[in-house]
């Protein structure tokens, strides 16, 4: 029996007369009826963006050196695992084009990080061996006859040292 007093479709449903038997209205049921939508929260992967914003901050942090090579391997691990989650996520949260790009940053990043790093060695190098030729820089004035004779004296060793 039908009541009268409410507006729910499936409660008020008539049949409805057909030449193909009787069927019913939709009920209003929401979704869409064939399994695809996760119960509950969808996953989200968050792994994803901290690797795109690891790579980003080791690329732009890459003349630091030490923190964009650390930033630079923490992101490629995470990009790593975001792809990996991307795998097994279904639907618009699997951020795999986020993952890859963090993943890329994070490569160009440590790359900049370990030649920034390789470029501050090669010039303590050379920063070291003109002091053992040359001596400690004098606490002179920079136009004084003592700070000329150790500038020319490091000129001279850079000269023989690399032609």
């Amino acid at each position: 029996m039908t009541n009268p007093y409410t507006n729910d479709p499936a409660e008020n449903a008539q049949p409805a007369d057909n030449s193909y038997g009787t069927a019913y209205p939709a009920a209003g049921y929401p979704g869409t009826g064939y399994g695809t939508e996760p119960f509950g929260e969808p996953q989200k992967n968050t792994v994803a963006v901290w690797a795109l914003v690891l790579g980003i901050a080791s690329l732009v942090l890459g003349v630091t050196a030490v923190i964009a090579v650390i930033l630079g391997i923490i992101g490629l691990i995470l990009g790593i695992k975001g792809l990996k989650k991307a795998k097994t996520i279904v639907g618009p949260f699997q951020r795999k084009g986020m993952a890859i790009g963090g993943l890329v940053l994070s490569i160009l990043g440590l790359l900049a990080g370990l030649a920034f790093t390789a470029f501050y060695a090669f010039g303590l190098w050379i920063a070291s061996d003109a002091v053992e030729a040359c001596g400690q820089p004098p606490a002179a004035e920079q136009g004084s006859p003592e700070m000329q004779a150790y500038q020319s004296c490091v000129e001279q060793h850079a000269q023989n040292r690399f032609g």
